[in-house]
């Protein structure tokens, strides 16, 4: 009967080690950033603003660093930066904006191709959900900034989540188990 417990953990903790759980990593971001215009082109850009994440476990002090350029009459992305730092060290970054849209004062930027650097935790993307402090923008605030001026704002970002994790042999070995102990019972 112990012989018969034990391999039921086993091959119980197997199984259950299949697949590692998918998770994303949220930062809370706060800050002021810059916005200029060139000739019906935006660039609303921010450096070294301030980062808190309960999902990171951090050596210091977070930080991140974003950049979007768009279209000022619509809003249609060019490009785009964002960079998260762990006491000055790049965590991830990706340069790779994939869309930008506003919607009742809140701007959701979708970056691509995230490159985390030596954490796993993140995914291959990162959605950056954020408001201005000044509400007087409206809801399109993107199209009611103006060129040479700051703006306060604070907001998230999201990654993407980590892909599982298979464990090809598990389930192959939760059969085995299972069979080995089948013969057993049928010859004991």
């Amino acid at each position: 009967m112990t012989r018969f417990v034990t391999t039921a953990a086993l091959t119980a903790a197997t199984f259950a080690a299949t697949a590692l759980p998918a998770a994303t990593v949220t930062f809370d971001l706060f800050g002021s950033a810059d916005y200029f215009e060139f000739g019906g082109d935006s660039d609303l850009v921010a450096f070294d603003q301030g980062a808190v994440s309960f999902d990171y476990v951090s050596a210091g002090a977070l930080t991140a660093d974003f950049s979007l350029g768009y279209a000022a009459a619509d809003a249609t992305p060019y490009f785009g930066s964002f960079t998260l730092y762990d006491e000055g060290r790049t965590i991830a970054e990706s340069y790779d904006l994939l869309s930008l849209g506003q919607s009742f004062g809140v701007v959701t930027a979708d970056f691509g191709g995230l490159t985390a650097l030596g954490d796993p935790a993140f995914g291959t993307g990162l959605s950056f959900t954020f408001a201005f402090d000044d509400f007087s923008l409206g809801d399109t605030p993107l199209s009611a900034l103006t060129d040479g001026n700051s703006y306060a704002y604070s907001g998230y970002a999201v990654s993407e989540p980590a892909s599982t994790v298979p464990l090809p042999a598990g389930v192959a070995l939760l059969l085995t188990g299972l069979g080995a102990l089948g013969l057993r019972r049928k010859r004991g």
